[in-house]
C-alpha cells in the first residue's frame, strides 16, 4: 500500500458540514477547494436505498456527491482536506 504524507493539512470552516442526497446526488458550493483537495464522506443518517459514495471536484466551485443508488437519500458528512 503507497504512504501519502501531508506536511500541512488546513480544515476550514466551511470546509466541513453535511449534506442530503435527493434521487442519489447532491451539490456542495464551496469555493475553497482546490485541485489538490481531498474530499472525505461519511452516511450520518442513511435513507431511502443506500448506495456507494463518490465525489467529484470542480476547483473554486464546490464538489458533487453521488451515490451508486438513485434511491439514496442520505444525510451525508463530509471534510474537504487540502494538502497547502
Amino acid at each position: 500500500m503507497a504512504k501519502t504524507t501531508f506536511t500541512n493539512l488546513a480544515i476550514k470552516g466551511s470546509d466541513s458540514g453535511t449534506a442530503t442526497l435527493v434521487a442519489g446526488t447532491v451539490t456542495v458550493a464551496n469555493t475553497s477547494v482546490t485541485a489538490n483537495s481531498l474530499v472525505f464522506l461519511t452516511v450520518t443518517l442513511p435513507g431511502g436505498t443506500v448506495g456507494y459514495l463518490s465525489v467529484a471536484v470542480t476547483a473554486g466551485t464546490g464538489f458533487v456527491i453521488t451515490s451508486s443508488s438513485a434511491l439514496d437519500t442520505s444525510t451525508v458528512g463530509y471534510i474537504v482536506v487540502d494538502n497547502t
